[in-house]
């Protein structure tokens, strides 16, 4: 590659200048062991597995609250695109009191208000009837409720109650 990042983005259909990045996001390549202009050929390729996004987004993420104007911009087009996933879901459902809760959860999401700002702003703009709210539980809480589903046993409020419980008592020992 010839390092030229700026038509490496264009060329990949991403507005960033990566040229302009400030220092935080210049250690990214560093950290990820590729150049700035070589990360979203290989994502499009499908060159990057997942835990190099993952490592890739938390570095992201540092250098948006480091101030890096490039990194704030790939955070706030994150948190669209976040939004416009839950909105559409929000649009799809009915929800009783019509207020929608939309839990954000993953990794990214430890970055907290550097991600959290830019989603609840995209979220209310797009879904004014949605709140964006912590989540209920721990993952691992989702898996056992999905695996609980797939062998056909049923969530009650009574069921959710005892298990919202017993995970309280695990998480204090």
């Amino acid at each position: 590659m010839d390092g030229d990042t700026s038509s490496a983005t264009r060329g990949a259909g991403l507005p960033w200048d990566w040229a302009a990045c400030a220092p935080p996001c210049t250690r990214i390549p560093r950290q990820f062991g590729r150049s700035l202009g070589e990360i979203p050929l290989l994502f499009y390729e499908g060159r990057i597995r997942r835990p190099e996004i993952a490592a890739l987004a938390s570095a992201v993420t540092a250098a948006a609250a480091a101030g890096d104007p490039v990194a704030v911009s790939l955070v706030n087009t994150g948190a669209e695109g976040l939004a416009a996933i839950a909105s559409a879901v929000v649009r799809r459902l009915t929800w009783p009191d019509g207020t929608a809760a939309v839990a954000p959860v993953g990794g990214v999401f430890k970055a907290g208000p550097v991600i959290l700002a830019p989603l609840k702003a995209a979220i209310a703009a797009r879904a004014p009837s949605a709140v964006l709210v912590p989540p209920r539980f721990e993952p691992a809480v989702g898996a056992l409720l999905l695996a609980m589903q797939a062998a056909g046993v049923a969530h009650s409020p009574e069921r959710l109650a005892l298990l919202a419980a017993t995970w309280e008592l695990r998480s204090r020992t």
